[in-house]
This record gives structure tokens, sequence and C-alpha cells, in this order.
């Protein structure tokens, strides 16, 4: 599901270069029955759509088994625990070239551990991390939703092209990371994250302790 889209044409020819078979399909293709039918014939559904969709996708098809969900925030499925594959990708189509270890983190305490063979099978050579839906949501709202909202906020600065220093190609950097990404993915890994809150409270306090000293 959402194969048109940026993660799920990656996954999409990851797939299919490792010999699957794929049936891509999209949330606004209008074949509804024609969906629903692939959706029942699959070996396994990949979700790689918004999380509100998915969220509404797995409540409408409970009865499914291997329904692989791959978004950034994992407590908002904690009613499904035993009925879906709650897993992390932490990389993709922009990143999955480099050399860093690739690492996906499993949501244990969602996922059925049987699932993790699975996993291991569709992706091949990865690093699989357990932990819990809560754990997850608590370290990306440090590695994830804190560099969004500082990405965000230096989009916003003006850039000097016949100027510089290291701070400011740093900082130009820094807004790369938001311009890379869909707004729409940005405000939804922040919004539906628990502990995003505690991020913007961390940040507030930062400017107010900087305003002090002005």
């Amino acid at each position: 599901m959402g194969n048109r889209g940026r993660m799920g044409s990656f996954l999409t020819e990851l797939f299919r270069g490792k010999g699957f078979e794929i049936k891509g399909s999209d949330i606004l293709d209008e074949n509804t029955d024609r969906r629903e039918s692939e959706i029942r014939n699959s070996d396994a559904v990949v979700l790689a759509v918004p999380q509100e969709v998915a969220l509404k996708f797995v409540k409408d098809h409970a009865d499914l088994k291997n329904i692989i969900e791959i978004g950034s925030v994992k407590t908002i499925f904690s009613e499904f625990v035993g009925k879906i594959v709650c897993i992390h990708p932490l990389f993709g189509p922009l990143s999955h070239k480099n050399k860093a270890r690739k690492q996906i983190i499993f949501i244990d305490d969602i996922s059925p551990p049987e699932k993790k063979e699975m996993i291991m099978k569709l992706f091949g050579q990865i690093e699989l991390v357990s932990m819990t839906a809560d754990r997850h949501d608590r370290i990306m709202a440090d590695i994830l939703v804190a560099p969004y909202i500082i990405s965000i906020l230096s989009s916003r600065v003006e850039i000097h092209k016949d100027l510089s220093t290291r701070s400011s190609r740093l900082l130009e950097h820094m807004a790369d990371i938001s311009k890379a990404e869909s707004g729409e993915v940005l405000k939804k890994t922040i919004s539906m994250n628990p502990y995003s809150p505690l991020i913007f409270r961390k940040i507030m306090e930062g400017i107010r302790d900087l305003g002090g000293e002005i």
C-alpha cells in the first residue's frame, strides 16, 4: 500500500530485487474492489502510507494476517497487540546507499515474536532491534521529532550564499533535513508522537534561557 510514494517506491524496488512478487496499490486508486481483492490474496501487506491512513486500514482489516506497519509512531497501534507487525526501518530512499549499518526497530509488545523471521527474509542483511512501542516513541521524539523541529526553524533563517561560516553551513545542512522530507510526513511525525510536547518544552526553555542573556 502506498507504492507511489517515496518510501513505497523504494520498498517496491527493494523487495522486487530480492525476488518477491509485488503488487502495488495506492490510497488514491479508484478501483477499491480490485484493491481489496489483491489485499485479501496477498501473503503480506506493507503499509507505506501516512500514519492516520495506516491506522484506519488496520482497523478495517484486523482479520488479515501479516499486515506490516512501518511508520514512525507506534503507540497509536497498541490496541492491535498480536494482530499486526510493527516495524520502523531506520533507512529509506535517501539513506539506503550509505555505508552505515541498516537497522529496523521491531516493536515487540505489539508484533508476534515469530514474525521476526519474516522481516529478516524480506529485508535481508539488516540489524533487528527490539523494543516496546512506548520506548520507540520516546526515542523517536529525541532523534526524529527534535531534529525535524530544529530543521524547520533553521529553514526560516536567511542563507547568504556569498558569505558563509562553518556555523552557517551547518545551519544550512540542518535546514536541508526538512526540505528533503514531505511536509505532511514532518507534521504527522511531530503531531502524533505523544512525547513531542516534551521536546517543544525543552526547546522553548532553551529559547527563554537565551533570552535572558540578550
